[in-house]
C-alpha cells in the first residue's frame, strides 16, 4: 500500500494547525499573570520598553527592581540568570513595574526610564533588591 500525502504526513506536521489567535493569546497571558500573582508565586516580572539606547529589559520582584538589561546583554540569557539566581518563577508581567504599584512615585518604572533616556529627566528613583 502506498501512502497518500496529506497534511498531516507529508512532512510538515505544523500545517494541520490553526493560525494563531493573538487576542486568545494575551487573553491567557493575562490569566496566567493574574493567576500567578494572586497565587503568590511571581517571583521575578519583567517587561521591556523601548528606548533611544536600544531595548532595555526590567525586572522586578515585589521588593523592588533586580535587572535593567541591555539589549546587547541578550534578554533571553538575562532572564535565564535571573530563574538561576533569583526564581525560576519568571513572567512577562509589565504590571509589576508600575511604580505605584511599588508606593513610590513617579506613577510608572518604564515611562520614567524612558523620559529618563531620552535626556528630559536625569535621574529617577526606584526601589531596588538584592539578587
Amino acid at each position: 500500500m502506498i501512502a497518500r500525502k496529506t497534511q498531516a504526513n507529508d512532512g510538515d506536521l505544523f500545517a494541520a494547525l490553526p493560525e494563531v489567535d493573538e487576542a486568545a493569546q494575551r487573553r491567557l497571558h493575562a490569566r496566567l499573570v493574574a493567576a500567578a500573582t494572586e497565587a503568590g508565586i511571581l517571583d521575578v516580572a519583567y517587561r521591556t520598553i523601548d528606548t533611544p539606547v536600544g531595548t532595555l529589559l526590567l525586572a522586578a520582584t515585589e521588593k523592588g527592581l533586580v535587572r535593567v538589561a541591555y539589549a546587547r546583554e541578550d534578554h533571553a540569557m538575562v532572564l535565564d540568570q535571573l530563574a538561576n539566581s533569583v526564581s525560576p518563577r519568571v513572567l512577562r508581567a509589565p504590571a509589576r513595574l508600575d511604580m505605584a504599584a511599588m508606593d513610590t512615585s513617579p506613577a510608572d518604572a518604564a515611562c520614567s526610564t524612558s523620559s529618563w533616556t531620552s535626556s528630559s529627566r536625569r535621574a529617577f528613583v526606584a526601589p531596588s533588591c538584592p539578587t
